[in-house]
């Protein structure tokens, strides 16, 4: 959604990305791939003007690449 619909990150102060949840209620979600989400908060980073706190809740840790980006931008 935000892809497609870039000028709405300029309004996200806070973004807390929870992929694969595991307390998704009231089942859990099917399993994303977690460095396709990286890519897409990479992709929309440019975006996030003013973005001030990012809370990231995977089952890993994401790639460095995307600390950079966000620190950057």
């Amino acid at each position: 959604m935000l892809l497609n619909n870039p000028h709405l990150c300029s309004y996200i102060k806070k973004l807390a990305v929870r992929p694969n949840y595991y307390l998704a209620w009231p089942k859990s979600d099917d399993t994303l791939h977690e460095d396709w989400v990286v890519k897409m908060i990479i992709d929309l980073s440019k975006e996030l003007k003013s973005m001030h706190t990012f809370d990231w809740d995977g089952l890993e840790l994401p790639k460095d690449e995307l600390w950079d980006e966000l620190r950057l931008k």
